[in-house]
């Protein structure tokens, strides 16, 4: 399906629900063994004329600890696709994450250095946050004295 759809030259946007993330990334990886031998520009392909992609996806948990599901997006293979479309002159101008499990405000803010318009429902789910207890009052005084909010301690719920 993927060598079908990806070579449609007029497919903009694409909206990508849970189960397909994974493969979707996989479609949009391109296999860089002979890099060296080929021009980034005149490298296969698909969907190059996307701009726009829409997310309601679960991304793998930051927690080695946390048990991953085979569906859950990695972070980085969606950094390393974002980045190789820049490379090949195909950037992706706007991503959407809408209803996405295991994202937080700092995983944006990551995809947000590789794609210009990102929009994030702000909705963080599938963690459950317990604030590191230092100090007498349950806060991290030393954070509080400088400034800085206290650290939270962020696990991974199994998404069911």
């Amino acid at each position: 399906m993927v060598h079908s759809l990806g070579n449609l030259p007029a497919l903009s946007y694409i909206r990508v629900e849970s189960h397909s993330g994974v493969l979707f990334v996989d479609a949009l990886l391109m296999d860089y063994d002979d890099m060296d031998r080929v021009d980034a520009e005149n490298l296969p392909l698909y969907f190059r004329s996307l701009v726009s992609i829409s997310l309601s996806v679960s991304f793998e948990a930051k927690n080695p600890d946390a048990q991953n599901d085979a569906e859950d997006i990695i972070l980085a293979m969606l950094q390393d696709c974002l980045i190789q479309r820049y490379e090949c002159g195909a950037e992706i101008q706007k991503l959407s994450l809408y209803n996405c499990y295991c994202l937080d405000a700092c995983r944006v803010r990551e995809l947000e250095y590789i794609v210009v318009d990102v929009n994030w429902d702000g909705i963080e789910q599938g963690f459950e946050c317990e604030e590191e207890e230092e100090g007498s009052e349950g806060y991290d005084l030393q954070a509080t004295a400088l400034g800085k909010p206290a650290q939270s301690t962020c696990t991974y719920i199994a998404n069911t």
